[in-house]
């Protein structure tokens, strides 16, 4: 599973314990998170994430303008789209 970005969701600590059901290890991801990237997180979190194209993402990911603009232009990943490598992409990837 590829994210809009082009992350490869399956990697993803948070996208593996949600499809083991490790309630813990999301926790433990989490907290990993909020100290190294300072991501805020909710108890909705806590039920993990089945990667950014379902309906079960992380709230900071639902905040995603990334995700916003992919869908927005109607491409499944943004190396489909017309003005790709954007500034949106390039400082995500810190280019």
């Amino acid at each position: 599973m590829i994210a809009y970005c082009g992350l490869n969701c399956s990697e993803c600590d948070i996208f593996i314990a949600t499809q083991n059901n490790d309630k813990e290890k999301i926790l433990s991801v989490l907290k990993k998170w909020q100290e190294g990237i300072g991501l805020v997180y909710n108890d909705s979190d806590l039920n993990g994430c089945n990667g950014c194209k379902s309906d079960m993402v992380l709230s900071y990911c639902s905040k995603c303008d990334i995700k916003d603009c992919a869908v927005s232009k109607d491409v499944s990943m943004c190396s489909e789209c017309s003005d790709y490598k954007c500034e949106r992409i390039k400082k995500f990837y810190g280019e």
